[in-house]
């Protein structure tokens, strides 16, 4: 008599892993299961009964062992089909809670943005529009001077840098928010200068100046390099604030871009002579991240007016 031979549930082995494990052919295989028909399971996902069909098929493929017995009114799982199923299930809700996240991404109801500026002035209330629009994204913030800003930019510690610049950098994505120009900045009570300065005036005063890598600090010191009288800072002291207090402590004179001095009573600004020092305070990234939502978002909020 012929050996009785039990169902096999498994497929050839030459027709394993020939196809892949996707999120169709996972969907496609819960839904036939749970509809109980490849038809029902299409018309469900809108497609064609063969294509559900087909999709279950691949996904038994790359398994390499049978999910769904076809014969019978209903279709019904294997031993092995069980066990994948409930795995599927959960696979496939993990992918839409991945899907969920990601479209609060894009559209902008969840994320972080790292922010560096080394002035307020300009980039504070530019700030608190962002967050007044998108109020799911976090904002962080560091300040810095250009130089310390730009290698945060570039090191991937930022996304956004709001900085002046002397021009734009060729190696970031840089968008102009305004155009800054030098005043000198002396004690309230010092009547020595009236309403404007010339340049070759300053070059025998002693000037406060920012730390290395300021901006404010390498337009100062290309502007008055060209004096031949002129001996190099006397005081160097680390951000604008410092440099305020230097200033109003009668430790000397400075240079800083417009509004830097904010509104300390102590000092006040005088405007130069003729044609002042002149950059821009750039808004920059890198320019990968131009695709990202929320960097191409804030963009658009600081360049829309």
């Amino acid at each position: 008599m012929p050996r009785a031979v039990s169902p096999d549930t498994s497929l050839r082995p030459s027709a394993r892993r020939e196809g892949a494990v996707t999120i169709g052919v996972l969907r496609a295989f819960v839904e036939a299961f749970e509809h109980g028909s490849f038809s029902k399971a299409a018309q469900e996902l809108g497609v064609s009964q063969p294509n559900i069909s087909n999709q279950v098929s691949v996904l038994e493929q790359a398994l390499g062992i049978r999910l769904i017995n076809r014969r019978g009114p209903a279709l019904s799982l294997t031993d092995a089909g069980r066990e994948v199923f409930v795995r599927a299930r959960i696979a496939l809700a993990k992918i839409a809670e991945i899907e969920s996240v990601s479209h609060d991404f894009r559209t902008l109801h969840q994320g972080r943005l790292a922010v560096g500026f080394s002035s307020p002035q300009i980039p504070v209330p530019l700030l608190g529009r962002f967050r007044n629009t998108y109020q799911g994204i976090e904002l962080l913030t560091r300040s810095g001077n250009s130089e310390q800003l730009r290698r945060d930019l570039l090191d991937c510690r930022i996304d956004l840098a709001m900085f002046s610049l002397l021009e734009p950098d060729r190696q970031l994505a840089c968008h102009l928010l305004a155009d800054l120009d030098l005043q000198l900045i002396v004690r309230l009570e010092d009547g020595r200068f009236g309403d404007k300065v010339p340049l070759d005036r300053l070059a025998e005063e002693p000037l406060v100046f920012r730390e290395p890598g300021s901006v404010t600090r390498a337009l100062t010191e290309a502007t008055l390099s060209s004096f031949g009288n002129w001996r190099g800072p006397a005081l160097t002291v680390t951000g604008n604030a410092a440099v305020v207090e230097a200033v109003a402590a009668g430790l000397g004179v400075a240079l800083l871009f417009r509004g830097e001095a904010g509104n300390d009573r102590r000092v006040r600004a005088i405007d130069i002579a003729g044609a002042a020092p002149r950059a821009g305070f750039y808004l920059a990234t890198l320019p990968d991240n131009l695709l990202l939502p929320s960097i191409a978002a804030f963009i658009e909020l600081a360049t829309s007016d």
